[in-house]
Order: C-alpha cells, then sequence, then structure tokens
C-alpha cells in the first residue's frame, strides 16, 4: 500500500460512521505504545466499548470526525468537539504508525477545518504533550494560524479557522457540483439562464459530478453539468451542505437513500430548524437509514440507503417535496413505489423526470416509479421565469391605473399559477401569449393591465396552488372593491 505526497487520501477521506467501530479497534491495536500516549496522554492497552461508541457516533455538527482509509483498513482519524457553551472546538487527530509523515494528518484536518467553518464554529483548540511537539508543524503545514503556551506541563495551542486554515481542502476536495436532477443522467444536461445560487450547486458536492460555467449563443448565463448516471454515485468525503434549503436537503435524502452511499446533509442555523421527520419516515419503510437530530425529524441528517423496495403511501399532507423525495428513491427500487396525494402539490419533478424518459406516471392522486430500464437522458433546459418572482410585478400593473407589461417565459405550471386565476377571477386583465412547452414545462409570456378587482374567495386547493403568493395577494386585496376572503392557508412542504 502506498499513499502519494500531494493529497494522499483526497477519494478515500470521508465523516465517520457508526459502522466504522471494528475499524477503530483494529487501527488502535495497531499503534505503538508511544503513539497511544502521545494521543491519550496515558497508556491505553485497549479501546473499551464506550470508548469506540464515543469516537463513532457523532452529530457532524458539534462533534464531526473524518476517517482516511486504503482499502478497508483505517490510517488516520480527526475529530473535533465543539466546547460547551463555546463557539470553539477541541481538535485531535490520530496517524496509523505506518503512515506518519506522509501528508495524512494535514488531509485529515483540512477537511475538518471546512465542516467546522459551515457548522459555525470559530476555532481549534488542542492539547499537545511537550514531547510531541511535531503535531505543533502539522498545525502549521495545514495552513492554521497557531499560538501556543504551557499551562500545568501541557502545550495548550489555538488555531485559527478562518479562511485560510483548511484552504487547500476547499481547493482541492471539491471535484465537482451539479443541480439535483441533472445529477442523475450520465452525459451531458445544458441549463440556460441558471440561477447562481451556490447552494443550488454545491448539494452533490463530492458525489462524482461535475459542471462548467459559460455562455450560451445568445449570451445568456449557462451551466454544463455532467452526470454519472443514477449508480454511479460516489461516496461524499464532505458533508453535503444545503445551506439554507430545505427542498435541496429533502430530495437529496431521496437520492442519497437509492444511491446506496453515505452522506451527511447539513445546513445553515435556519435550515437546522426545518421539519425533516416527513421526508425520513418514507425513506426508512423503503429500507433506508436516516438518522438525524430529535429522534431523526432534525437536520443534519445522516444517510445510509442501498437496496430499498418499493412502497405504497399515502402522504398525510400534500408535499411536493416529500412526495418528490420518495418518487426519486423509488428510481432506484426493484419494484414500483406509489405515492398518494391528499389534494394537488407541484409537480416539477415529475415532469422533469418524465422529460428524461423516467417512468415515471401520474393518474389522478397516485403517482408512480420504478428503475428505468435505459439510462436517463440529459436535458437542454432553458429555466422559465418563476411566477414567484413575476407575481410582485403582474400585482403592481393590475393596480397602477394606466399600466401595461409583459412578461417573457414565465412558468405556467396550473400548480403554480394560482395567483395568475385568482387575480383573473377577480377581474383583472391578464393575457397569455406565445405559449410553448419547455421539459414537460408549459410556459408563455403574460401581459397585465389594470382593471377593477372584484370580491373573491380563495380556499383548498387554491391555497395550495398560491400558497407562496398570498402576501402580494393580500396587497391586491386592499384595492378590491369589497373582501377577499382566504380560508385554510396551511402551508405545504
Amino acid at each position: 500500500m502506498s499513499v502519494s505526497a500531494s493529497l494522499p487520501l483526497r477519494d478515500p477521506v470521508r465523516p465517520i460512521r457508526p459502522d466504522d467501530a471494528e475499524r477503530i479497534v483494529r487501527f488502535h491495536d495497531r499503534q505503538s505504545p508511544e503513539s497511544i500516549y502521545f494521543r491519550f496522554f496515558s497508556p491505553r492497552p485497549r479501546l473499551s466499548e464506550r470508548d469506540v461508541g464515543r469516537f463513532t457516533h457523532v452529530d457532524y455538527v458539534d462533534r464531526m470526525a473524518f476517517v482516511g482509509l486504503i482499502g478497508d483498513e483505517l490510517v488516520g482519524v480527526a475529530r473535533y468537539d465543539r466546547h460547551r457553551a463555546r463557539s470553539d472546538a477541541e481538535v485531535a487527530f490520530f496517524i496509523d504508525d505506518e503512515h506518519h509523515g506522509r501528508g495524512i494528518a494535514t488531509v485529515l484536518l483540512e477537511y475538518l477545518a471546512v465542516a467546522a467553518r459551515e457548522a459555525g464554529i470559530s476555532g481549534f483548540t488542542a492539547s499537545v504533550l511537550p514531547q510531541n511537539r511535531k503535531m505543533l508543524g502539522v498545525f502549521t503545514q495545514a495552513g492554521f494560524q497557531a499560538t501556543s503556551h504551557f499551562d500545568g506541563g501541557i502545550i495548550e495551542v489555538e488555531l485559527g479557522i478562518g479562511e485560510a486554515g483548511g484552504k487547500r481542502a476547499v481547493e482541492e476536495a471539491q471535484p465537482g457540483v451539479a443541480l439535483r436532477h441533472a445529477r442523475l443522467h450520465r452525459d451531458l444536461g445544458e441549463l440556460h439562464r441558471a440561477e447562481p445560487r451556490e447552494h443550488r450547486l454545491h448539494g452533490v458536492v463530492g458525489t462524482g459530478a461535475h459542471s462548467t460555467r459559460g455562455h450560451d449563443e445568445a449570451g445568456a448565463d449557462e451551466l454544463l453539468i455532467h452526470g454519472r448516471g443514477l449508480h454511479g454515485w460516489q461516496e461524499p468525503s464532505l458533508p453535503l451542505d444545503c445551506v439554507t434549503s430545505g427542498t435541496t436537503m429533502r430530495l437529496l435524502a431521496g437520492l442519497v437513500a437509492g444511491a446506496g452511499i453515505f452522506a451527511v446533509l447539513s445546513g445553515g442555523p435556519q435550515l437546522s430548524r426545518r421539519p425533516m421527520g416527513r421526508v425520513a419516515e418514507p425513506l426508512r419503510k423503503m429500507g433506508a437509514i436516516v438518522l438525524g437530530r430529535q429522534r431523526g425529524t432534525l437536520p443534519p441528517l445522516a444517510s445510509q440507503g442501498g437496496n430499498l423496495r418499493g412502497i405504497d403511501y399515502r402522504l398525510p399532507i400534500a408535499s411536493a417535496q416529500v412526495k418528490s423525495a420518495i418518487l426519486l428513491a423509488g428510481l432506484f427500487t426493484h419494484d414500483l413505489t406509489v405515492v398518494v396525494e391528499p389534494g394537488p402539490s407541484r409537480d416539477h419533478t415529475e415532469r422533469m423526470l418524465r422529460a428524461m424518459g423516467a417512468p415515471v406516471h401520474t393518474l389522478g392522486a397516485k403517482i408512480t416509479s420504478e428503475a428505468p430500464t435505459t439510462p436517463l437522458q440529459p436535458l437542454d433546459l432553458r429555466v422559465p421565469a418563476d411566477m414567484s418572482s413575476a407575481a410582485f410585478l403582474l400585482t403592481a400593473a393590475v393596480l397602477v391605473p394606466g399600466s401595461v407589461i409583459t412578461l417573457e417565459d414565465v412558468v405556467l405550471n396550473p400548480t403554480r399559477r394560482g395567483l395568475f386565476d385568482i387575480l383573473r377571477r377577480m377581474g383583472a386583465d391578464l393575457r397569455i401569449s406565445e405559449e410553448t412547452e419547455v421539459c414537460g414545462e408549459p410556459v408563455g409570456h403574460i401581459t397585465a393591465r389594470p382593471g377593477p378587482l372584484t370580491a373573491t374567495t380563495v380556499a383548498g386547493e387554491m391555497v395550495v396552488r398560491a400558497i407562496d403568493e398570498l402576501p402580494v395577494l393580500a396587497v391586491a386585496a386592499t384595492q378590491a372593491l369589497s373582501l377577499i376572503h382566504i380560508s385554510e392557508p396551511t402551508r405545504p412542504y
């Protein structure tokens, strides 16, 4: 076995998992008494079951660990534990005696720094025996700003983890990015006028796909995504950072469960409060292992999938994201997956998958998916204008006398045009032209002119179709000739 000196474990580095317990024991048993003393500050002939459980069970936010492997054998571990009621964390690493001096510790610490910054950790602390000064050199090689002092015969080290700390891991450990659905096919897909929202891209960092940015012939932004196919996923070395996007986390949960890899889905403080139980429950019924805070209901989520079975699942509430996660996982099963909705929800996932050739079918409230018999086809997709963004301009044009506005290439999906239909029912002058279809999605131009708005009632299915536009609808209601009633505003997710 050999390890290169530049970045020896970029591919085999990954977050620690509970099933690493036996590897940890074997790793510990191989090390010399001196190495064990330097790591634990005392002789420790053998790890207890409690020790092993503490090392291998982390929450991937306040407690995080990365392991490096050669084949199936663990050759290095680095971990941090956030200090109670503090913003910094204690860091430690342990490298196999046979692989000292090959840069493994540096790489593991670089990965650890990236994860710590994403978790909001401000810096690392470390305790080092005076005889173990080589450890200080490792921190410097990894790009950390280190300060140290003696305290009771121990060197106490403080490490800054700004953009310099772990810089090489940021540059080299993230080989590719891709959008959620384009990740599924093996060939080249194109997205024109793609929104530059990085959390949409970094959701599958390290899973093997890659992308390039450019411009099409008309000068519009273009994103080329090179997928690896349904069964070409690679286990990511870092947690997949969904930032603030609940949609990204929930859809990725379904894809990771089906792909049969281990992955941690994380995000910022806002996303960490978003409920994930309704996604985790059906995926567990399909055979995936999904762990998270508060009994698996809050992020971060740790998922181990593979060998899923199809299920017949009735959604307790209408939810496009939960439905999509189940249907995406269903693409990896050997039997039929059925989702039954209590009411309509957005169907962008089904339309896009069908455009790629996936066996996804809708019959009333029942949607099915199963493993495709041929590779999914890449898309050349021009992203249409979003109805939620168009809503403000349409409403302004309807309310201001003498206005006229035409918005081009707006998505006209029936599950998204609730505000359009409500305003038209109230008397607004709204007209559609240049209708076409893009990858299964109806698209067209909308021209808006002012008109007297009359009373109406918005309830049931219409609330779901206009859920994101209700605030701007409330603005329009202030200018109506009489009251507008909105009831049952329960938000699906």
